[in-house]
């Protein structure tokens, strides 16, 4: 079972502010409403942040060879 965190102990851990929290948030990170707050998953909410890196890099590898190919021609 999930040791889940408020808003303000998450931040807390990840080292971030809250309005950064709520722009995670705004993207999907994963989140348990409980009446009227926000709790969160910690072990849930590291393996969504990893795989929003992993996707940021490969969707920046697509961006860079689709750039070279349509700009310089090369394969």
């Amino acid at each position: 079972m999930a040791n889940y965190l408020n808003a303000k102990e998450l931040c807390e851990k990840l080292k971030i502010s809250e309005t950064t929290l709520y722009r995670l948030l705004n993207k999907g990170m994963p989140v348990l409403k409980v009446n009227a707050s926000n709790r969160f998953a910690l072990e849930e909410v590291v393996e969504w942040l990893k795989k929003q890196q992993e996707e940021k890099e490969w969707n920046w590898l697509k961006w860079r060879n689709m750039t070279k190919e349509s700009f310089f021609g090369c394969n």
